[in-house]
């Protein structure tokens, strides 16, 4: 007989096309997110995905559920205008949803945000024996330029909550797992879901840096800075959305003294985003390395560079060279054009099927330690 496992009750924020009528908010991680939970699923887990997202309309919707598959069942807490929006939500979730679908016994899986209501939660898991699991994917007053030590310190005190934890990198879990509470890294999505279609073959090698284009992490703007000392076998694709003015400016000076062709492909999304990068050769993920907030997060595009058959050039920050992808991943070590461009001519590109291999042993090990995590 087939062992019954406790519902998972995952909460985050996300919409889904059923309900894009109430324009709730829909933030990038849902990819991730959707990882996760099919892998609970592949372990036999039933997952209810509670999201708290609120809506741009400023208007009164009721909650809403969806079957999306045998195991997965959507739920959308119910939004009002104003100041009380969260509040209202959380303790819908606490008195109505609980009432109805948490079983004692069951697991509370938590996405880390700051509207997250710890307090609820944490008396919830008390009240009914609910394994709290906490999902950390960065700290988020680490963002911003200027970092206040004494609101860091208040973040990690907001997450002194759960039983365990599920982290993107060991150097996060370092920072926030003060009280040593088991916990599993998961950096990004790790199925290989290249393209199956054919590379450009004109004899180029073709890099892609796939993501948002600002000033603070300016990994966009870094590209095109490096594209000024690679030669003219090399082509760099800048795909993306944000600053695009500033970064068409930085194009149109570097262009006409630059060998290598530098091309803004705008934004693509979804499949087509798979397919353009699934054609290109080298990924590239550039941060700015002496920005602090890189310690405390995991850059999910180099995780679907090495998705799609890529190989990544990234910065040399702790967090990705104890990566559990690592042994894929060309390296630079100063924030220079001419050290980036350096690395890029110094990737050895892989056969599809190394990375591939590799891909499917995170997938695997992820699975496992998730299993054991919660069991």
């Amino acid at each position: 007989m087939r062992e019954v496992l406790p519902t998972i009750h995952y909460l985050s924020l996300r919409s889904i096309p059923a309900f894009e009528k109430e324009k709730r908010r829909n933030p990038p991680s849902g990819q991730k997110q959707d990882y996760i939970i099919q892998t609970l699923v592949d372990l036999g887990y039933n997952v209810n995905y509670v999201s708290f997202s609120e809506s741009a309309n400023n208007r009164f919707y009721r909650a809403k559920k969806k079957k999306l598959s045998e195991n997965i069942t959507f739920f959308l807490t119910p939004n009002i205008p104003g100041k009380l929006r969260e509040s209202f939500a959380f303790r819908w979730f606490c008195h109505i949803y609980a009432a109805r679908h948490i079983k004692e016994g069951d697991i509370l899986l938590v996405y880390h945000t700051n509207g997250m209501r710890n307090d609820l939660l944490r008396a919830l898991a008390d009240k009914r024996h609910l394994t709290f699991v906490y999902e950390v994917e960065e700290l988020f007053e680490y963002v911003h330029e200027t970092v206040s030590q004494k609101l860091v310190e208040e973040e990690l005190a907001f997450l002194q909550c759960p039983d365990k934890y599920l982290f993107c990198t060991e150097t996060l879990a370092e920072a926030v797992n003060l009280r040593h509470l088991p916990y599993a890294i998961c950096e990004g999505y790790y199925k290989y879901v290249r393209a199956d279609l054919p590379k450009w073959n004109d004899g180029k090698i073709h890099c892609v840096y796939g993501g948002i284009i600002d000033v603070v992490k300016g990994g966009a703007v870094s590209a095109v800075r490096a594209a000024e000392f690679l030669p003219e076998n090399y082509v760099v694709h800048i795909l993306g959305y944000g600053d695009v003015g500033s970064l068409k400016k930085e194009i149109e000076t570097i262009a006409p003294r630059a060998a290598c062709e530098i091309k803004f492909e705008g934004l693509k999304k979804g499949q087509d985003y798979i397919d353009f990068i699934s054609r290109c050769d080298i990924g590239l993920c550039l941060q700015t390395i002496e920005k602090s907030y890189n310690k405390f997060s995991f850059p999910s595009k180099l995780v679907l560079y090495l998705s799609c058959g890529l190989n990544p050039v990234a910065p040399e920050i702790e967090q990705l060279t104890k990566s559990r992808l690592a042994e894929n991943i060309t390296f630079y070590s100063e924030d220079d054009p001419k050290a980036i461009a350096k690395a890029i001519l110094s990737v050895e590109l892989k056969e599809e099927n190394t990375i591939h291999e590799m891909m499917d042993r995170a997938d695997k090990t992820f699975a496992t330690d998730l299993k054991k995590l919660l069991s």
